[in-house]
């Protein structure tokens, strides 16, 4: 989860400082947006799948008796967050591209 806002917020955020850096900054802020629709679609297509291959996953790692019924109720509340963990990682690199280096790292 965490890769999938990674690689989205880096893309945009590369395009974004090209944009930017070349005065288009029409482009640039578009290009800032587009990163959060991204985020928000990736988010719920990716929240969708994994809730719903969630024990298929659990079965093919090996999973039976109270560790499968731990995993799947674990996994679940993990999934639902995924939103929190998609965004979080995205939208660093775009808050960076805004001169708040120091407070994307907190």
């Amino acid at each position: 989860m965490q890769a999938v806002g990674t690689g989205i917020g880096m893309g945009g955020a590369v395009n974004y400082s090209i944009s930017s850096a070349a005065g288009d900054r029409k482009k640039a802020h578009s290009y800032a947006g587009g990163i959060g629709t991204f985020l928000l679609i990736a988010s719920a297509v990716l929240t969708i799948l994994l809730y719903l291959g969630l024990e298929l996953v659990i079965r093919l790692l090996g999973a039976e008796g109270d560790i499968f019924v731990f995993s799947r109720e674990y996994l679940r509340i993990i999934v639902l967050g995924a939103v929190f963990q998609i965004f979080s990682t995205g939208i660093v690199p775009l808050i960076r591209n805004y001169n708040g280096a120091v407070q994307s790292s907190r």
